[in-house]
């Protein structure tokens, strides 16, 4: 079974070779990431709902918004 962080990694790959973003906004990419997933704590990426997507959004809107 591949886990999440194969595809996290995958995703990173991507956004370095085909959209040209630097290390840094990557790394930054891969931090949010990594924080929804401690946020909805969910072990497989088959188990996350649309609600916990919305849900987080609403927490980084409350909490870290200028």
């Amino acid at each position: 079974m591949i886990n999440k962080n194969f595809f996290i990694e995958k995703y990173l790959e991507y956004l370095i070779a085909q959209k040209n973003l630097s290390k840094n906004t990557c790394e930054s990419y891969k931090n949010d990431i990594q924080g929804f997933f401690k946020f909805i704590k969910v072990k497989k990426l088959k188990d996350i709902e649309t609600k916990q997507i919305r849900d987080y959004i609403n927490y980084l809107s409350k909490n870290f918004s200028p």
